[in-house]
């Protein structure tokens, strides 16, 4: 958990999508000692996004879609078909859908 941390003070956009995925994967929450939390999860997705990473909002739409907010989903898997900024010069890897 302290890579995490300091990942998120480093702002390294996937490792802070990892940590959301610790909130809100049972597997990996197990792993790591936590509770689930969503809106946890979601406030890491959230931070990752806002960074530009990808895979982040594939996870927001997954999320969101779940809960049954289908346009919010929509807008997510949108910006998530997007090149993130760390691709933007070349096809994205980030931001392919992850429906594991």
């Amino acid at each position: 958990m302290q890579i995490l941390m300091k990942a998120v003070d480093a702002k390294v956009a996937s490792l802070i999508c990892e940590l959301g995925l610790c909130y809100w994967l049972p597997s990996q929450a197990k792993n790591m000692g936590l509770e689930l939390d969503e809106e946890e999860a979601l406030r890491w997705f959230r931070r990752s996004a806002e960074l530009g990473y990808g895979k982040a909002f594939s996870y927001i739409g997954k999320v969101t879609a779940q809960n049954g907010d289908i346009p919010a989903a929509m807008a997510a898997w949108e910006r998530a078909a997007q090149p993130c900024n760390c691709c933007a010069s070349r096809p994205c890897l980030h931001s392919t859908f992850d429906f594991s």
